[in-house]
């Protein structure tokens, strides 16, 4: 039975994996280590990345004063390194797709980064500081999209880990397992107010655990604005000016059908953060859900001239100009395209499914110098599936499914 709460609690665990302007750090002492692991990203360098850790501290914060058997410590300490290559992790396409950038440093020894990745967009805080040798080190990282940090997650493995593996170990978290599935149960049976009340009955230490946390933001979002708003005060009292709460609360805004909503959203992050141009390429995606090609255009444009090597800032342009068939503009884009990353935007809006386009003459001149490698696509085929694979935010279209689902984080 042990066993079966393990891997139940890995899978809840897995489930839950994401006030006042801010003023942008000046002149941080890590601004050019920030830069540096941004290019190691960009470059797959996995090894730069793993030259940054500090292992020793990180082991530290994932085992300290946890009741573990003297060997068992010590040989998690021995394997950790082998065990968990980060950088590999972090770079190695097996592991899912994903892009690092470097937006800002959000105050000394905190870079601020915005992460493209399988399940859309994330913002990641690096902290950095300096270690006995007075190297510069990478003391941890925290994601917005999973609300935790790498420790914290590390170190909810481990104490499952033990508590699977050694009987006589006693965890608030683990021996809490029973009542946590009791509420999954609830909240998969569609009664996400009586869950969300349960969540009232679990230990006092696991009232302030960020998974319970984000777990009963996610049923309050499901049961209406007064308890989501309630939920997320909580989290705002616990964890104070964190941006992560600002992260879940521009979600919840998109995840509504109604524009004014999702832009008020975006422009909240957008201000609390002290800004970053990929925004832009939200609003545009907004707009165009709601049939404003124009307002769409225009951010996806500012999007496009303030990340010029954004392939999906590119690609969201091209479908706008296909669909005001604009297709000057979009040959143009297909060239501009092709010359920065060799690719041909011929293999994404295939023919099959946009053949105004290469019935043009510029369409017709693009495909006869450059043939598409892609088989026929279907004619089901959209955009939207294509934006989506790429990692744009396709929150609105999901929020049916959230709803059977009040643990899932966009």
């Amino acid at each position: 039975m042990k066993t079966y709460f393990f891997h139940f609690l890995a899978v809840v665990f897995l489930l839950t994996l994401n006030l006042t302007a801010c003023k942008k750090a000046a002149n941080s002492p890590f601004e050019e280590d920030a830069k540096t692991l941004a290019k190691a990203f960009k470059d797959k360098d996995a090894q730069t990345i793993n030259d940054f850790l500090d292992y020793n501290r990180l082991i530290a914060q994932v085992t300290q004063d946890v009741d573990a058997p003297a060997d068992y410590a010590k040989d998690f300490a021995q394997n950790f390194e082998q065990t968990f290559n980060v950088g590999e992790i972090l770079t190695n396409p097996m592991y899912g797709e994903r892009q690092y950038d470097f937006v800002h440093m959000k105050n000394d020894s905190v870079a601020f980064f915005r992460e493209e990745n399988n399940e859309g967009l994330n913002y990641v805080e690096f902290t950095f500081g300096k270690n006995a040798d007075q190297k510069t080190v990478l003391r941890n990282f925290y994601s917005y999209m999973s609300g935790e940090s790498f420790t914290d997650n590390l170190r909810r493995m481990y104490i499952m880990r033990l508590a699977d593996e050694i009987d006589t170990f006693s965890n608030p978290y683990t021996d809490a397992i029973p009542q946590v599935m009791e509420v999954v149960k609830v909240a998969q049976n569609g009664d996400y107010k009586t869950a969300y009340n349960m969540l009232d009955s679990l230990p006092e230490v696991l009232q302030t655990d960020r998974m319970a946390m984000l777990m009963r933001l996610n049923l309050g979002h499901a049961i209406d604005p007064a308890t989501e708003a309630d939920a997320m005060a909580a989290m705002r009292k616990k964890l104070g000016d964190d941006w992560m709460i600002d992260f879940k609360n521009m979600q919840m805004h998109l995840a509504d059908s109604t524009l004014n909503t999702a832009l008020k959203g975006i422009d909240d992050f957008d201000k609390k953060i002290g800004g970053d141009p990929y925004l832009n390429l939200m609003r545009s995606i907004v707009y165009q859900e709601h049939k404003d090609t124009t307002k769409a255009l225009e951010y996806s444009l500012k999007t496009l001239k303030s990340l010029p090597d954004n392939k999906i800032a590119s690609i969201q342009t091209v479908a706008i100009y296909l669909g005001q068939n604009n297709f000057d503009k979009a040959a143009e884009l297909f060239q501009q395209y092709k010359t920065k990353f060799d690719e041909n935007l011929a293999d994404i809006f295939a023919p099959t499914t946009y053949p105004e386009f290469y019935a043009s003459e510029v369409g017709k001149k693009w495909l006869e110098e450059n043939p598409t490698q892609m088989p026929s696509l279907p004619d089901d085929y959209n955009l939207e599936e294509l934006l989506r694979s790429l990692n744009a935010d396709s929150l609105m279209q999901e929020e049916a499914h959230d709803h059977s689902d009040p643990n899932h984080q966009h």
